[in-house]
């Protein structure tokens, strides 16, 4: 047996056991008392009164039953107050000038000197030597407050997490002091290599001036020596401009193009070259889709993939909003030519090509581009064979739409009610006939009339449809009329009567009458052939032999009824087989 501590009882132990439990609970023994005295009730469960395994097996008792008293926890600003008030030790604690440590003492960090923590724990910069061999500038000891030790309590949740946890604001100025001391010294340098530059410059003018002083003392003795002094006075002064003008320019741009590198562009900002003191700022002045359109009906955002297919604002004008959804980039570049390459493969795979434009996208390419050029050709040569056979290229060769509807520099304003107020206005298009002009004796000019049944122009005085013809009047118009009367309407047929037999309806009353006689003779002489084939093995008669023979109505009519048709149900039927049906006559069946 096996106890709710994990011990193993034996038999009569836990017989025993359960002989106490029983005893307490019917009173004869007094109940169980806990480590603080109180008595436990024997009548609680076990699962109650015992207590579970992870928390330890310290005796009878309901403690854990309860919620205990839970330590401190540290928060953020307390853990913060606990480094503040170690940092105030220490500088109480730090010795003056002459009592610091000169000599290296054992147990000490060997790279600064320190009693505080050990070499693999230095957060000082590596020294080339450490400081247990030179003793110089030895660091004194740290008043350690470590706080996540737990040593003063546990941390709370948001002090644990804290990355900045302990951390002394004051430190940053001892970086700031850093880069300004790297950028006073760049200064310092800058600084020296100009007036290094500036020296030298100075020194090659003096040597260039030395040497147009000697040409000017050879040159004095020349006849036009007055001109030449005229002109080296106006270098001179030239010369002494341009030094003034470059040391104005270092003296007055201290800050400027003296002390800044430039570099190359960085982040894609600025030109080809950008100076080391502009910042590289993004310019974050667009609109998010989903903010262009709050209403929650508009166009659907994907949050996932970042798109809105659809336009937020359909209702305004897209040439006065800057975004019209990102269907709009989506059908353009390569979008429809892609498009219209997997069109065409899934035709020609459909059609027993096999084509695939991702796997084999060249030969995609080039089938598509041959099936293009194809069809133009087909399409060229079928409309070349209609203009041959129909006419009508004269007006194919039309001038081109941009020339037809071109744009003209004439101005011309007009007025509320329709009339010119400045400028000339369009003279209406002529027509290509002759207007306003009556010839051969018409009182109308050609295209007056229009005849309808027809579809021709012709003159409205004589109705007469031929070009430049002689009028001839109301007489023309009668002759016209008395033309389109002579055409009557073809009269109706008569109807037929009605069919009484059946035989009429198929018409079998309209097949040749047959005489009997000869109809027997040429149904024997048809079965006496059939026989003979059926006997005799022999060959057909040629195609080119020299036989003749007449056919007429009975024979071909014994032919007939003699066919034997495959479609008829009745023809598998032998002789010997007796039909179903019987006469009605005498009741008996009848035999084939």
């Amino acid at each position: 047996m096996a106890s709710a501590g994990g011990e193993r009882l034996s038999t009569s132990d836990f017989k025993k056991k359960r002989e106490i439990e029983e005893a307490r609970k019917n009173g004869t023994l007094p109940p169980e008392q806990d480590a603080d005295g109180n008595l436990i009730n024997p009548h609680n469960p076990e699962y109650i009164s015992k207590r579970p395994w992870y928390l330890g097996d310290s005796g009878p008792s309901l403690k854990h039953q309860t919620l205990q008293h839970q330590a401190h926890l540290l928060s953020i600003q307390e853990a913060d107050e606990l480094y503040l008030k170690g940092r105030k030790q220490q500088t109480v604690a730090e010795p003056s000038n002459s009592s610091r440590q000169r000599k290296w003492r054992k147990g000490a960090c060997k790279n600064c000197g320190a009693m505080s923590h050990k070499t693999n724990e230095c957060v000082e910069r590596p020294r080339k030597v450490g400081a247990w061999k030179t003793n110089k500038d030895l660091k004194k000891d740290e008043v350690v407050v470590d706080v996540r030790s737990e040593r003063f309590g546990k941390l709370a949740f948001d002090a644990k997490r804290d990355q900045w946890l302990g951390y002394d604001p004051k430190e940053h100025t001892k970086t700031i002091e850093r880069y300004e001391k790297v950028d006073a010294a760049r200064k310092k340098l800058r600084a020296e290599e100009i007036n290094k530059k500036l020296k030298e410059s100075a020194d090659k003018k003096k040597e260039r001036k030395r040497g147009k002083a000697k040409e000017k003392e050879k040159e004095r003795d020349n006849k036009d020596a007055a001109s030449n002094s005229d002109s080296d006075s106006d270098s001179d002064s030239d010369y002494e401009s341009d030094l003034e003008s470059e040391d104005e320019e270092f003296r007055d741009h201290d800050e400027g193009p003296m002390f800044t590198d430039r570099v190359a562009r960085q982040g894609g900002v600025g030109g080809a070259q950008m100076k080391t003191t502009v910042r590289n700022l993004r310019i974050r002045e667009d609109t998010a889709k989903y903010l262009r359109n709050l209403n929650p009906n508009s166009a659907y955002y994907d949050p996932k993939t970042r798109s809105m297919r659809d336009n937020p604002n359909p209702e305004l004008n897209p040439e006065d909003t800057t975004y019209t959804g990102d269907n709009l980039a989506r059908f353009t570049g390569d979008t429809q030519r892609l498009a219209s390459a997997q069109l065409f493969a899934w035709e020609a795979y459909s059609k027993g090509t096999d084509i695939h434009p991702l796997a084999n996208p060249s030969q995609a390419e080039f089938l598509k581009k041959q099936y293009e050029e194809r069809k133009a050709a087909l399409e060229k040569e079928k409309s070349r064979k209609i203009l041959d056979k129909y006419g009508g290229q004269e007006h194919l060769e039309a001038p081109p739409k941009e020339l037809l509807l071109a744009q003209s520099e004439q101005y011309v304003e007009y007025s509320r009610d329709g009339r010119v107020v400045k400028g000339r206005e369009r003279a209406p298009v002529r027509s290509k006939y002759v207007e306003d002009s009556f010839e051969n004796n018409h009182t109308s000019i050609w295209g007056s009339w229009f005849d309808r049944g027809e579809m021709a122009w012709g003159y409205a005085c004589c109705h007469s449809k031929v070009r430049k013809s002689y009028c001839t009047g109301d007489d023309g118009k009668k002759a016209l009329e008395e033309s389109k009367s002579v055409t009557t309407e073809r009269p109706m047929l008569k109807a037929g009567g009605v069919i009484s037999k059946r035989s009429e309806m198929y018409g079998e009353n309209m097949a040749p009458e047959l005489d009997e006689k000869k109809l027997k003779k040429a149904i024997k002489k048809a079965t006496k052939q059939k026989k003979q084939q059926a006997d005799k093995d022999e060959k057909k008669r040629k195609y080119n032999s020299m036989g003749n023979y007449e056919v007429n109505a009975e024979d071909m009519e014994a032919y007939r009824l003699l066919k034997t048709r495959g479609d008829d149900p009745m023809a598998k039927v032998f002789d010997s087989e007796v039909l179903l049906e019987e006469n009605e006559g005498t009741g008996k069946r009848a035999k084939r």
